[in-house]
């Protein structure tokens, strides 16, 4: 027993003689550090020195904060000193460690902001779909667009029926209009307008407007006999309040979906 006891001390005094005996980075200086990486390397077998060498470019990497040394919070000798003080005395394996802890903090990091942004989109989403609802109870029930003359020139005019859906009076409402002749795919027409309503619209009023534009701006676009005017409102505005056009962009629903794919949640 005694035996089987000595043998044991003896092997793990060897284990650990063969664990201080493995060669570590020295980061001295920039002669020391080089053959010291490089004798790491030749003690390694070629999957492993990969990965010590991958390893490496990850803590160097680590500590390469430009931004900072531009706006001069920390000098250049400062990152060096830094990035020679995680290698300093360590082996392969620790080095390896290192690196690994690095970048799971990275990711850690990066997962934080990533549901951090999947849950602001996901919020716009939703303000801009009550918005996009909000919108449609303004409904526009006929709309026309056609030249009058007055005396020498002609006078663009939009005609329009409107019914205020909403729960709350509307004092302006904006719109997007598109003029297109059937058959056609590409419109006469795309431009906007806002209509300051006198006295307001109540919740439940209808109105017909006539309005004249500026007759220099697309609204005074010469167009055919067939083409059509199709109003959509994009705002509205009451007294104490607004309701904005869908702010919600197919780059915004494209960006969610990447990072839901990436973190499901």
């Amino acid at each position: 027993m005694q035996k089987n006891l000595l043998k044991g001390i003896i092997l793990s005094a060897s284990l650990a003689l063969a664990a201080c005996s493995e060669p570590t980075v020295n980061a001295s200086n920039d002669e020391d550090l080089k053959a010291s990486i490089e004798a790491i390397q030749s003690s390694l077998e070629p999957a492993k020195r990969e990965q010590f060498n991958e390893a490496i470019f990850t803590i160097v990497g680590s500590g390469m904060d430009l931004k900072a040394v531009m706006t001069g919070e920390v000098t250049a000798e400062d990152l060096a000193r830094n990035m020679m003080a995680r290698l300093d005395g360590k082996t392969a394996d620790q080095v390896i460690t290192e690196a690994q802890i690095i970048v799971q903090e990275r990711e850690a990091k990066q997962k934080a902001q990533a549901l951090q942004e999947i849950a602001d989109l996901e919020e716009k989403r939703a303000a801009a779909e009550a918005s996009e609802a909000e919108l449609e109870k303004f409904q526009v029930i006929s709309s026309r667009l056609y030249k009058r003359e007055r005396g020498y020139t002609e006078t663009p005019i939009i005609e329009l029926s409107v019914v205020n859906g909403t729960g709350k009076p509307i004092s302006r409402v904006f719109f997007e209009g598109v003029v297109a002749s059937p058959g056609r795919s590409v419109p006469w027409i795309e431009d906007t307008f806002n209509y300051s309503i006198p006295g307001g619209l109540e919740p439940g009023e209808s109105a017909d407007w006539s309005l004249a534009p500026n007759r220099f701006s697309g609204w005074g676009t010469d167009v055919p006999g067939d083409a059509i005017l199709t109003l959509k409102t994009y705002k509205i505005e009451g007294p104490g309040y607004s309701v904005p056009e869908n702010s919600f962009s197919e780059r915004d629903q494209e960006r969610l979906d990447i990072l839901k794919e990436k973190y499901p949640q």
